[in-house]
């Protein structure tokens, strides 16, 4: 009883009021409200603080494309990645409670965990962990979890020796789902609580981030789905919310904006929450917002040019940058159908976060600009113009790719009979992968990833392309190896050039078993 009186206390203490003092431009509501229209974004949030306060709050657009309801300030939208900074901190208060170590070794707490290199397996740390810096290439792993899988943790866990380290231990970026997912298993260890438990018990509560306890309404996901190219075509709603619960440290909390207006302002007071009392200690926030691994910097074209940074790396838990010589902390967030992006601006005191229920992250790197400037006393150009032009010419380009390979698929039809293809297929890492179906058609399916099954289509030779039937997902090239007139084995990769990494079809090694 005692706990639920402070948890009370603190719902109560935790309200961030709005202000009048806000220096914001008369025509920003109509500059957000035409980058909305002009991305195609159903509905979006964005919310601004400074310190403690609520400066500036728009809410445009529905919660689902066809249905009269608008979006709010309460509106719940995936969060995505952004999570990774909740994972951050919940390590951040065990090391305040000197339960673990940033540099602590992960197999003191996993040892079930196998790097694909046993000098990696022992050395990894949680600090390495946070900082991406494992060896692992971006996405690695991800179809454990991605789209939406059965696979518990403990076999995650056991995937990781089958994946290959594709850069040297702490020598570079990786970015890494799986192994996020990994510490929330370490925070479950350490803590005596699942993940969900601990997140909703150590921060939800305490901040009052009520919207994210409770049951308001969710925005629906939405995508562009419907042209040969995944991300060209109108926007629609995708047909179910897809969760990421079973890695939930990396990527599956869903807040509003009021609740992330809280989450910005005790990461800018350093952990301290309106009541005086610290959520996590002021060095543990200086340690999770200092650059550990740096970032290529790899130069705009254009006017986005003057856009880009001095520095640029990760953190722990956060991306860190400069725009114009002032230090910016960030984390975007994607899941399927939605995108939403964090900034914090130390300097100023002053944090947003824009929430989408599409995929349009155009819209959110326009939006930030425009926001950036007008607190950094900088003029803006047309961000909105200039970001549709660009992202037009990257789907010109990524569609003229994409026909390209097509081109170049071998002529002619397989080199069997379509039955010979017919059978079970193990990848080490990700399990089973079924191909029935008889003379006239094929069909694939993952066995512990319900969402990528469907028909597979000769492509060309002994190369066939899946035809997943859930709308939304990415297709992929299955290219069969033949030896003594038989199918050995698959590999696979993405049929689109632009398909996010998550789609982790080229690390599959499938053999006939």
């Amino acid at each position: 009883m005692p706990q639920l009186l402070r948890i009370l206390f603190l719902l109560l203490i935790a309200g961030l009021p709005a202000t009048a003092s806000a220096r914001v431009p008369e025509p920003l509501d109509a500059v957000i409200d035409r980058a909305a229209t002009s991305f195609g974004v159903p509905g979006a949030v964005i919310v601004v603080v400074e310190g403690d306060h609520i400066v500036y709050e728009r809410a445009v657009g529905v919660v689902r494309l066809g249905e009269p309801d608008a979006v709010s300030m309460h509106t719940r939208f995936a969060i995505g990645s952004i999570t990774k900074s909740f994972a951050a901190a919940a390590i951040a208060q065990l090391v305040d409670e000197k339960r673990l170590s940033w540099d602590d070794k992960a197999i003191e707490y996993l040892p079930e965990l196998h790097m694909n290199d046993d000098y990696v397996t022992r050395e990894l740390t949680i600090r390495d962990m946070l900082s991406h810096r494992s060896g692992l290439a971006s996405g690695a792993g991800d179809l454990l979890s991605w789209p939406q899988t059965n696979i518990p943790m403990n076999d995650k866990l056991a995937a990781l020796r089958y994946l290959p380290l594709t850069r040297g231990f702490r020598a570079r970026y990786g970015y890494s789902n799986l192994l996020y997912g990994a510490v929330g298993e370490i925070i479950a260890r350490r803590s005596g609580m699942p993940w969900s438990d601990y997140v909703r018990t150590r921060f939800l509560a305490p901040l009052g981030m009520r919207d994210a306890l409770g049951r308001s309404s969710t925005a629906w996901p939405h995508a562009r789905i419907t042209e040969e190219m995944r991300g060209t075509g109108p926007v629609v709603p995708l047909p179910r919310s897809y969760r990421l619960d079973g890695d939930g440290a990396a990527g599956a909390l869903y807040a509003s904006g009021a609740d992330m207006a809280r989450w910005m302002s005790v990461q800018l007071a350093d952990g301290r929450l309106p009541n005086g009392e610290q959520l996590f200690s002021a060095d543990a926030a200086r340690e999770m917002h200092a650059l550990q691994t740096p970032l290529r910097i790899r130069p705009s074209e254009g006017e986005f040019r003057a856009a880009d940074p001095h520095f640029s790396g990760y953190g722990l838990g956060w991306f860190v940058r400069d725009y114009h010589g002032t230090k910016l902390l960030y984390h975007g967030g994607g899941t399927l159908g939605a995108v939403a992006l964090l900034t914090l601006v130390p300097q100023k005191n002053i944090g947003f976060i824009i929430l989408t229920n599409s995929e349009e992250s155009g819209f959110l790197r326009a939006a930030e600009l425009l926001l950036l400037d007008h607190y950094l006393d900088r003029t803006s150009p047309d961000w909105v113009g200039l970001q549709q032009r660009e992202d037009a010419g990257m789907w010109h380009d990524a569609l003229a790719e994409m026909k390209q390979a097509q081109a170049r698929l071998p002529r002619g039809g397989p080199s069997l009979p379509l039955s010979a293809y017919i059978g079970r297929y193990r990848d080490k890492a990700f399990g089973i992968v079924e191909v029935s179906g008889d003379d006239r058609e094929l069909r694939i399916r993952f066995d512990r990833s319900p969402f990528l099954s469907g028909r597979l289509e000769h492509a060309g030779g002994d190369i066939f392309r899946t035809r997943f039937t859930e709308p939304g997902m990415e297709d992929a090239y299955l290219t069969f190896r033949i030896a003594g007139r038989k199918v050995a084995g698959a590999s696979a990769a993405p049929v689109s050039p632009a398909a996010d990494f998550s789609f982790d079809f080229k690390h599959l090694d499938l053999t006939r078993e």
